[in-house]
């Protein structure tokens, strides 16, 4: 059973129930607020399956492919058919290959104004058959060097998933568009030590 009391500090956490997120507070005129053309964005994460209690992960009212997010800067399409902008956005996708549901972690960026499928494809990381275990901390963490164009996935610390040649503007900001940065949207379990870098690649303490 859950409580506070991290394994690794000792620390505080928060938890977040499904349709609950924290959000870094915007108003008109901040969109290059938070906005990074390179950035590391890191988080530590705890969940638990179940439907019962505050917090708990259900996975059977999940689709495959939805997205469970940490950590995510995004606003309102720049394009009028498109959904989302998003300068950064690291969390878990709901996957199934046959034998029952399971999350898997991925990293994302995406602009809505060059939706070319070869080029989009390259801004997801992801490691689709990595089936992550509830009641366990993990670190994830995802990098972007827009200098050598390298988008890297990374959990515990170690590389698991990177693209090469990765092209397209980021960040993605736009004067009449408002962002948010949210922390939690559509996640559900115990969420600890976010942090957001303006800067590529760097030494991660797991």
């Amino acid at each position: 059973k859950h409580n506070n009391k991290l394994d690794y500090r000792g620390n505080l956490v928060a938890r977040l129930d499904e349709n609950e997120w924290l959000e870094v507070p915007g108003t008109t005129g901040t969109d290059q607020r938070l906005a990074f053309a390179s950035w590391t964005v890191e988080a530590r994460f705890r969940f638990r399956l179940g439907d019962t209690e505050r917090g708990d992960l259900d996975l059977a009212s999940r689709a495959v492919g939805d997205e469970l997010l940490l950590v995510r800067r995004a606003f309102e399409g720049a394009s009028a058919v498109a959904t989302v902008d998003v300068n950064y956005a690291i969390g878990l996708k709901v996957g199934d290959t046959g034998d029952g549901k399971y999350v898997y972690p991925f990293a994302a960026w995406h602009n809505t104004t060059d939706e070319d499928p070869a080029r989009a494809m390259k801004r997801t990381v992801k490691v689709s058959d990595k089936r992550l275990k509830e009641s366990q901390w993990y670190h994830l963490a995802a990098s972007y060097d827009a200098a050598t164009r390298t988008f890297t996935l990374y959990l515990d610390g170690i590389p698991v998933a990177q693209q090469v040649a990765v092209t397209g503007y980021c960040p993605t900001v736009l004067p009449t568009k408002t962002p948010h940065v949210r922390v939690g949207e559509g996640y559900a379990g115990d969420i600890d030590e976010v942090r957001i870098w303006g800067v590529r690649e760097r030494t991660l303490q797991v």
